[in-house]
């Protein structure tokens, strides 16, 4: 039987957390310690840390609404922060997100688990929770002409008509513009943005720094404009579409195209489009050839939550990080 810990004390939780996640053989950035605390402090929402045996750690994100209190995936995280034995075999992995559940148990929480792809397959099942799949596209980083090859042929004529209208930067991107243009991308589909876009950009601005994240963007040459932005959470295999924004037009294609000639040059083998679970920016994001990817949502809403969602007419405890994010 797997020993169950929960640990408060945050230098504890620190210490244990960051042994666990340096022995990753590749770590998500969502999984870093400081990106969790900064993004739950953002919000105003606590975090508690969960150790299963020597299988699984987690870090828990409760949101409090009044008297009550959710387990939550942040928007700007795509899944649940768990870490995992490299060598703990499926069942193990089961059990132990079993266990990490019992630690909530007790109280009257709705809960959420996002569950990373990477180490968990599409059909976990959790007693008592819902399951929904959730998908989401990744591509193959190369060169220019390589990357569009994979393309759809309408994506590739528009790449080729546009792309010498820009100039490519990967350096000295205005991240505060992004986050403006992300930000408006969420208005234009009837959203909001969680966080205010001068906030945003500081917090991306602090991954960048410590080696995290790296933004590039398209500059329009003939009128000096930034017209599309991203701001890419990265490691050494993967990089996360984290933040995207544009004008209206065809900058963001042309830009997907350097963004993988980018990624490709820094040996990041493939980039995630961070979701696709809406029909329009699913149908946008197929057109890049890129794989498939399903991953599974867990969870379970508690009567008091559910009836205070109807009351809002807000049913969205278990409203999934992407759509929360405009995905």
């Amino acid at each position: 039987m797997m020993a169950l810990r929960v640990i408060s004390n945050a230098a504890d939780a620190a210490s244990v957390w960051d042994k666990r996640y340096s022995a990753q053989h590749v770590a998500s950035p969502f999984c870093d310690f400081e990106f969790i605390e900064s993004l739950a402090e953002l919000f105003g929402w606590q975090t508690s840390t969960v150790v299963v045996g020597d299988v699984l750690t987690a870090r828990v994100i409760v949101r409090s609404r009044g008297p009550l209190k959710d387990i939550v995936v942040p928007p700007f995280s795509p899944y649940s922060a768990i870490l995992l034995d490299p060598k703990a075999t499926v069942t193990e992995r089961d059990a132990a997100v079993a266990l990490l559940n019992k630690s909530v148990e007790a109280l009257p929480y709705s809960r959420l688990f996002s569950l990373d792809p990477e180490y968990f397959g599409s059909d976990s099942s959790l007693d008592g929770f819902t399951v929904q799949k959730r998908f989401t596209y990744a591509l193959r980083n190369a060169p220019l002409e390589e990357a569009i090859a994979e393309w759809s042929s309408s994506s590739r004529r528009t790449f080729r008509k546009h792309s010498k209208e820009y100039e490519f930067l990967d350096d000295s991107v205005d991240v505060e513009q992004i986050a403006a243009m992300t930000a408006e991308g969420y208005k234009q589909s009837g959203r909001k943005m969680a966080l205010n876009p001068f906030i945003l950009s500081a917090f991306a601005e602090s991954l960048i720094k410590r080696g995290l994240a790296a933004a590039v963007g398209l500059r329009n040459r003939e009128n000096g404009r930034l017209e599309a932005g991203m701001v890419l959470l990265l490691n050494s295999a993967t990089a996360w579409c984290w933040l995207t924004g544009s004008v209206r037009g065809p900058s963001m294609t042309v830009l997907t195209a350097h963004a993988q000639q980018f990624l490709h040059a820094k040996n990041v083998r493939r980039m995630d489009l961070m979701g696709s679970n809406t029909p329009n920016i699913a149908e946008f994001k197929r057109r890049f050839g890129g794989d498939l990817i399903s991953y599974c949502h867990l969870s379970r809403r508690s009567v008091m939550s559910a009836a205070l969602e109807g009351l809002r007419g807000r049913p969205d405890a278990g409203r999934s990080p992407e759509i929360a994010a405009g995905r």
